[in-house]
């Protein structure tokens, strides 16, 4: 539903301009943090950080229309995708064996999150789960 006179496509270019900055702003902390938390041995590069922040952006989104499914009553949708978070994402590390990497973890994490972001999108739209809760879809 577009309000009358509203222009959504400013909107939409400073969000897609901000997210490399803040891409970015969080390499600064990233880098603080690691300094006191760890030793100069434990180096992570920053395609690898990338990795887990756009992740943890992704994990973010993914809330938005979780919360949603919960408003709405949905809660068997709402438990299906949590197993699409942290089990599989744990069930993917297991898997990757001797394989896995600090950067294939990274990979992983994106991916889970994407994943789950996606399934959390879906399942408001399903019109099936509105008509059985009494709701309108």
């Amino acid at each position: 539903m577009a309000i009358v006179g509203l222009d959504h496509k400013p909107r939409r270019r400073r969000a897609c301009a901000a997210f490399p900055a803040a891409l970015r702003a969080c390499r600064g902390p990233q880098c603080a943090a690691r300094g006191l938390l760890y030793d100069h041995a434990f180096d992570v590069p920053d395609r690898v950080a990338a990795l887990f922040y756009a992740g943890d952006l992704l994990r973010i989104a993914a809330w938005l229309p979780l919360f949603a499914l919960y408003a709405l009553g949905r809660t068997r949708l709402l438990i299906a995708g949590e197993f699409l978070s942290l089990p599989l994402f744990a069930l993917v590390l297991w898997a990757l064996g001797e394989r896995l990497t600090l950067t294939t973890a990274g990979a992983a994490w994106l991916v889970v999150y994407g994943i789950y972001a996606v399934f959390n999108a879906l399942a408001l739209r399903d019109p099936r789960a509105a008509s059985k809760n009494g709701r309108a879809a």
